[in-house]
């Protein structure tokens, strides 16, 4: 009856992302009302694209939230179990909130196994740039549909390509499929970190295939809804 009701009286249907229309049609919402429309974010303002560092090592970053369905305890369950030969040459960073002392304690019972492990207790929007700074992949392990998590563009935006689950609409803002990897499979996970990790210079396609159409500032966006609500 909802559906009924919606493509009824709603005159045009915005989706943030091509997996959240995907999903939208599968429930009945009519296709040809719906239309895509990324967010516009203050970090499109100063993009960038970092060289990577001069090292045979990987430096990875998870940042966000200690929750099931952002794909923390995933993530970390990857980190307990990952190969002693690759996490050695894995510089670990996590930048979150501790709202769980049990992870924590295991966070601490592994970070040795790591050539370097660095915790950073919650951040603000300014912080970013810094902990971002010697990072060479961002990690975004969603563990459910998310629409098109605002960390993505933050990552992205500060020069940092990321490895997505097949889950939610992050992976969009870069056709390359070798920064996706299957949700809840640790092992797809753990290989596509080792196959980084084998030729550092693997992450530089991710910027051959990035979607320049999901990149836009909170203005240009706003323009974009005024435009839209005048018709």
């Amino acid at each position: 009856s909802i559906v009924d009701l919606c493509n009824e009286n709603i005159d045009v249907f915005l989706s943030v992302s091509k997996r959240v229309k995907e999903i939208a049609i599968h429930y009945g919402l009519n296709q040809e009302k719906n239309r895509v429309l990324y967010i516009g974010t203050k970090h499109s303002k100063n993009r960038t694209r970092k060289p990577l560092n001069v090292d045979n090592n990987l430096t990875i970053c998870y940042m966000g939230y200690m929750r099931a369905d952002k794909g923390f305890y995933f993530f970390l369950s990857c980190l307990n179990e990952m190969p002693c030969v690759i996490s050695k040459k894995l510089k670990v960073i996590i930048a979150a909130p501790n709202t769980d002392p049990m992870a924590m304690n295991l966070l601490k019972s592994i970070k040795n196994k790591f050539l370097d492990f660095h915790f950073c207790d919650g951040y603000n929007q300014t912080q970013i740039p810094s902990i971002l700074r010697e990072v060479e992949l961002g990690i975004i392990p969603v563990q459910w549909e998310d629409n098109l998590p605002q960390i993505a563009y933050e990552f992205v935006c500060n020069g940092v390509p990321i490895l997505t689950s097949d889950l939610g609409g992050a992976h969009e803002l870069s056709n390359n499929k070798s920064f996706v990897f299957k949700s809840n499979s640790k092992l797809d996970f753990i290989n596509k970190i080792k196959y980084f990790i084998e030729d550092k210079n693997r992450l530089e396609a991710y910027w051959d295939s990035l979607q320049e159409q999901c990149f836009k500032t909170i203005e240009a966006h706003g323009e974009e809804l005024k435009e839209l609500y005048k018709t």
